[in-house]
């Protein structure tokens, strides 16, 4: 039906998020980083959009996730600064936490147990009871 729905409305944003949310669940990395890559590049396209940082936060988020989920923590490292520059500037709608809780996840990867921690910490100096960053300094501290 998902690809019936692309024919018919081939330049939808909400479909093609769509099928990178399926292919995400379906643990299908490579096809929701192709969705969300495309995602990126008509985003990019509109700057005049006024939801512009928001919605490139968000994507970046999202192709962030895909690299982490691929094990690739140089892509996912990047992805998370640019997801972030975009947060900073976005309007209405900040991604934040979800975007260094993917960032120290790479760090931890790569043995970088510091600089993972230091977000973590920054994380908690705000919501001492975030669940995620408690559960990701617990990794840290085994």
């Amino acid at each position: 039906m998902l690809d019936r729905a692309r024919k018919l409305y081939p330049e939808s944003l909400s479909l093609e998020g769509l099928n990178g949310f399926i292919n995400m669940k379906g643990r299908d990395y490579r096809k929701a980083l192709e969705s969300y890559l495309a995602i990126k590049d008509r985003l990019e396209a509109d700057k005049d959009d006024p939801y512009y940082n928001d919605q490139l936060a968000a994507t970046w988020d999202n192709i962030a996730a895909c690299y982490l989920k691929l094990e690739d923590v140089a892509k996912t490292l990047e992805s998370c600064d640019i997801a972030l520059e975009y947060d900073k500037n976005a309007a209405t709608y900040r991604v934040g936490n979800p975007i260094l809780y993917k960032k120290a996840e790479a760090l931890l990867l790569t043995g970088e147990k510091e600089q993972a921690l230091a977000i973590v910490d920054t994380i908690l100096n705000e919501n001492q009871e975030d669940e995620k960053a408690l559960e990701i300094k617990g990794r840290i501290n085994e």
